[in-house]
């Protein structure tokens, strides 16, 4: 039950993550100490007053640097598809196998 439940459930993530929409947050308007404040240097276009400024490029994640074509989000998906049939097999097959006692040590 476990396994079907894992790659179920796995598969649903893969398949419905698209739909989920980003929530949009509101500045929050504070007179003393803001949470943030507007920056246009800011890729974000606010930053954290309590937090060291430390620059990130926003872009990293955005230019697989090997293997430009492969890096596709369907690519991902089909790999993630067959990642979570694998784990729900090796689960399922563990339920009828005695490999599970052997390796807890029982």
């Amino acid at each position: 039950c476990v396994g079907i439940w894992y790659t179920i459930s796995l598969l649903a993530s893969i398949y419905v993550h698209r739909y989920i929409t980003p929530k949009v947050l509101k500045p929050i308007n504070h007179d003393a100490d803001p949470y943030l404040i507007e920056s246009h240097q800011s890729p974000v276009g606010y930053l954290v007053p309590n937090l060291p400024n430390f620059p990130l490029d926003p872009d990293l994640n955005n230019k697989p640097k090997i293997f430009p074509s492969l890096c596709t989000e369907s690519t991902i998906q089909i790999a993630g598809g067959i990642l979570a049939f694998l784990i729900g097999g090796v689960i399922i097959s563990l339920s009828f196998t005695d490999a599970d006692n052997e390796i807890m040590g029982n």
